[in-house]
């Protein structure tokens, strides 16, 4: 029951995001015909690279990828 509650919220989050986007109407097809795979491949195909053309999305995930990196490599001290 929960993988389906995940896929159900993925689909409805890749959905909104593509009518907020105005993207190609086909890709709706996918997302509801192909339920968690068809948001997933959206995702990796729409969302992903225009996340790079975003300063403020690259500027955040440069952050966070940067923080994750200091936290789990921790500078050695003498």
């Amino acid at each position: 029951m929960p993988l389906g509650l995940l896929s159900l919220v993925i689909q409805v989050v890749a959905a909104v995001h593509l009518l907020r986007t105005r993207g190609d109407m086909r890709w709706l097809f996918l997302i509801i015909l192909v339920p968690g795979i068809g948001a997933l491949i959206y995702s990796f195909v729409e969302v992903l690279p225009s996340l790079g053309q975003n300063p403020a999305a690259r500027k955040a995930l440069i952050e966070y990828f940067q923080n994750y990196v200091d936290r789990t490599f921790p500078a050695n001290s003498p």
